[in-house]
């Protein structure tokens, strides 16, 4: 997951960076045309599981007699979310 977003943010930067600096942002585009959809997948997927790790340590922090299950499920969910941005980032490759 994280190499994967690595990639994601690499492409984003490159991006902004040729548009910031008028650099060929066609050029980088059409030898990599999944780039934007890829910085896209990338920042909702990064932004899902900061999302879930709040809510887990919200959890966490509660006392529930369900807290165990609680923090199974979120972590399950975590889970999901990374392996669901990996394999649409395989798919782009």
């Amino acid at each position: 997951f994280y190499q994967n977003l690595t990639q994601s943010n690499e492409a984003e930067a490159e991006i902004k960076g040729r548009a910031k600096h008028g650099g060929d942002v066609a050029g980088f585009l059409h030898e990599n045309p999944g780039a934007i959809q890829l910085a896209a997948m990338g920042n909702a997927a990064e932004h899902q599981v900061q999302a879930l790790r709040r809510m887990r340590a919200d959890i966490a922090r509660r006392d529930s007699p369900d807290k165990v299950a609680q923090v199974r499920a979120i972590n399950e969910r975590i889970a999901n979310v990374m392996r669901g941005f990996n394999r649409q980032a395989e798919r782009m490759q």
